[in-house]
């Protein structure tokens, strides 16, 4: 027998309790996908915390997603969730995260920097798309009752 095969992977299985074994789990006061909500409902050992608005609203949550909206800045934020263990920003960033603090209390942060990777680029294709046709000039103009096919200050540039 190899070294590999003596050990099986740790599943996590939930919290020792007097009444039994209660799940891990997880809040998300700031609203997620809902097959995202799904899949971490149906992760054996987690139970999703529903009917959450506000991080208040889940005192006894282990992890908590969080977008922009929930702010996790000062210590007051920190003592209203006693059982916190893991806060997961949705998103790049911890600007609504005093990442420092979460750590002295002992909570472990992370976020998604890759999130908005691909949603990002498309906007930004498509505004130096918009700027380059001169959409905006050329709306304005038309709004104006003009037709200024031939005006230099709305004519495409090439991108090419």
């Amino acid at each position: 027998m190899t070294p590999t095969e003596t050990f099986s992977a740790v599943r996590y299985e939930g919290d020792l309790t007097e009444d039994g074994v209660r799940p891990f789990r997880v809040a998300a006061p700031d609203g997620f996908d809902p097959d995202a909500i799904t899949a971490i409902a149906s992760t054996p050992g987690m139970e999703f915390q529903t009917g959450i608005t506000n991080a208040a609203d889940s005192p006894d949550a282990q992890g908590m997603l969080i977008r922009s909206a929930t702010k996790f800045k000062d210590v007051a934020a920190f003592q209203r969730q006693q059982m916190l263990l893991y806060l997961i920003r949705s998103g790049v960033g911890y600007d609504n995260i005093d990442d420092t603090l979460a750590s002295r209390e002992g909570v472990a942060t992370l976020n998604t920097p890759g999130a908005s990777t691909t949603p990002v680029a498309r906007r930004t294709l498509a505004l130096v798309s918009a700027w380059a046709a001169r959409i905006v000039q050329g709306t304005q103009s038309l709004r104006d009752g003009k037709w200024e096919k031939k005006n230099p200050a709305i004519a495409p540039v090439d991108l090419t």
